[in-house]
């Protein structure tokens, strides 16, 4: 069963899987700090998205970012193009929908098939503030935890 969605493997959307990610930097020296300019693209499979077709989603990322670094303080900031499609399928008459064909003497359930495309724009703004004296930093979560 799948901690996710609580279904056996088989009928799960949930899988193990292994993204790809390629990129490259360069790094600008800019009085006492840096300044990098990032290019990157990334394949990430996702698990599958219609529970009739079972087709998955592989998302291919497209990513540009850019930066300020000091001894202490990182900033960064990066914009994603996503773009990706899946089969998918949809049952079309409401009798179906409600699941009310048995009652009704209906024939198996029609339905429609077709392709979805996802496109995306994604902004990650990301701060780190390294702590430089750990000391102080162990004594205050020593007083706020107890020890």
């Amino acid at each position: 069963m799948s901690a996710l969605d609580g279904l056996p493997p088989e009928l799960s959307a949930a899988r193990d899987t292994v993204s790809l990610n390629v990129g490259m930097e360069k790094l600008f020296p800019v009085k006492g700090a840096y300044v990098p300019l990032r290019l990157g693209v990334t394949y990430e499979p996702q698990g599958g998205r219609d529970p009739l077709l079972r087709d998955g989603l592989a998302f291919h990322v497209l990513a540009a970012g850019t930066g300020y670094n000091t001894n202490s303080v990182k900033l960064d900031v990066a914009l994603e193009y996503r773009w990706g499609s899946f089969q998918t399928s949809q049952d079309l008459s409401v009798v179906y929908q409600v699941d009310g064909a048995e009652e009704f003497g209906l024939p198996p359930r029609p339905g429609a098939q077709g392709t979805i495309r996802l496109r995306q724009w994604r902004v990650k703004v990301s701060v780190i503030y390294r702590v430089t004296n750990t000391e102080k930093l162990g004594d205050f979560l020593k007083k706020v935890f107890g020890s």
